[in-house]
């Protein structure tokens, strides 16, 4: 049976409905039973005031037979302690299926990193495999690396173009097998002046210096200056000899005979009657970069100390340097230590081959590790000329260059770059074509002059009777000329 809050309760009239159809209904007056439960129900009018059991008070009364009160609130108890039940046993299971997601989602997440992982190391395995087996045309990434072969530990160290230079093991650098490789092919050079007279010391040292081994049979490159003070009318004086050493023992020398020299480029060729020995291999100039390994080995202060090695690296290239004997050169600088002795020795990379032949070093206290070398191709143009002709015989032009006309002094005048033109010889070549002093040569046969050693070379290039096109800028008038000249 429902007890409702109904609307209509709150009207007396209705109310006493309610109670008379109740009564009506069970037909029970409530003192037949005792086992009858009386309850009143005490309404609240509408003005509030609460009226007295004695008045309006309603009674209603319940027969037990048709309900029992207390096993409905026992009902409703367990009812209640059902849904409570029921809803615990609902959120343990909602939390396990949460947990057992998170644990499922970590997992799913821990797997795909793995699989990430073991997809990127396969990846990068492949990579390398890749690289190591299928190199390009050239050499491969790990060609270029240190290589280890067998039981040996061997290692091939790979630098510039042509030839290898083998290690043999883990403690051997680079400049020990370059001089394993090449020192055989460097001598010592000692120039002696013997005397007639039985009163006099028999034979003073003049100078020592170096040279490089040019060919098997008996060839041999060094610097003129080294030689120049026993030559006279272009040959050996006939009380001055020439000696080369072979070995660093001094116990043996050649007498060595002289070819033809070239004062300009400061070479000279001479022939030992030896043959069987190994030539210097000779590297390829235009392959030089700045920044490579350079290694010096000579006779610094001399035959007591032949076959020292120094290494450093290439610190420039086309360097113009001017002696003070007025003679100017485009050589390489390098750091490797290069001192008295070493003059007409070996300059070579990281491969042995040479790059240079020894020539100056800039002996001033407020410089150090300045040294140069006369580049590979001059002396292979030089040599092989002398060789073929025995001297070396240039073009004259007829003209005086002002060496110390260099970019930053064009820039400043708004001048081309060039050969600045001091004076003009009466009668030669470029008098005859109408150069005069104060003109700047910026282009000689084609070829765009920036300096005095572009024009030597230009010239170099050159033989008696050529005729050459000259294209001069006149300071005097600002002037743009070309003229024709014919080398004398």
């Amino acid at each position: 049976m429902d007890f409702e809050n109904d609307k209509n309760t709150q009207n007396p009239e209705n109310a006493d409905h309610f109670a008379e159809n109740t009564s009506t209904d069970n037909n029970i007056s409530p003192e037949e039973n005792g086992q009858e439960a009386e309850y009143k129900c005490e309404e609240t009018s509408d003005n509030g005031n609460k009226e007295e059991d004695s008045g309006n008070s309603q009674s209603f009364t319940y027969n037990s037979s048709q309900y029992n009160y207390a096993e409905y609130k026992e009902n409703i108890k367990n009812m209640k302690a059902e849904m409570k039940r029921v809803k615990k046993e609902e959120k343990e299971k909602a939390k396990k299926e949460t947990n057992a997601s998170s644990s499922g989602g970590a997992f799913k997440l821990v797997s795909l990193a793995s699989i990430a992982i073991i997809c990127v190391a396969i990846g990068c395995a492949l990579s390398i495999a890749v690289i190591a087996f299928f190199p390009s045309s050239d050499t491969s990434l790990l060609s270029q690396m240190v290589r280890k072969y067998g039981n040996s530990q061997t290692t091939i160290v790979q630098n510039g173009t042509g030839g290898t230079i083998s290690i043999e093991n883990k403690t051997e650098s680079v400049a020990s097998a370059v001089y394993k490789k090449a020192a055989q092919s460097v001598v010592g050079i000692r120039v002696v002046a013997k005397s007639n007279k039985f009163w006099e010391a028999a034979e003073t040292i003049v100078s020592e210096g170096s040279g490089v081994v040019y060919s098997s049979d008996g060839l041999i490159v060094t610097n003129y200056h080294v030689i120049s003070e026993g030559i006279s009318d272009t040959k050996l004086s006939s009380n001055y000899e020439v000696r080369i050493f072979l070995d660093a023992d001094l116990s043996v020398y050649y007498k060595a005979e002289l070819l033809g020299y070239d004062a300009e480029t400061d070479l000279a060729l001479l022939k030992i009657n030896v043959t069987g020995l190994t030539p210097i291999e000779i590297a390829d100039y235009s392959q030089l970069t700045v920044g490579e390994t350079a290694i010096a080995i000579g006779s610094p202060g001399g035959l007591d100390y032949m076959n020292s090695i120094s290494e450093g690296i290439v610190s420039g290239i086309e360097r113009d340097i001017t002696t003070s004997s007025g003679i100017s050169f485009a050589l390489i600088q390098t750091t490797a230590a290069i001192n008295p002795g070493n003059s007409g020795g070996a300059l070579l990379n990281g491969e042995g081959e040479l790059i240079g032949i020894c020539v100056i070093k800039i002996s001033d206290t407020d410089y150090e590790g300045m040294g140069f070398a006369i580049n590979s191709d001059t002396i292979k143009t030089v040599i092989d000329r002398i060789m073929t002709e025995g001297t070396v015989e240039r073009p004259q032009l007829g003209v005086t260059i002002r060496t110390d006309y260099d970019s930053s002094i064009a820039n400043r005048y708004d001048y081309p770059a060039g050969a600045y033109v001091y004076e003009v010889t009466e009668g030669s070549a470029a008098d005859k074509a109408g150069i005069q002093p104060n003109d700047i040569i910026y282009e000689f046969n084609g070829t765009e002059l920036t300096s005095y050693n572009d024009l030597k070379k230009a010239l170099n290039n050159c033989k008696k009777g050529d005729t050459v096109t000259i294209k001069i800028y006149r300071i005097d008038t600002a002037e743009r000329l070309e003229v024709t000249c014919t080398l004398e």
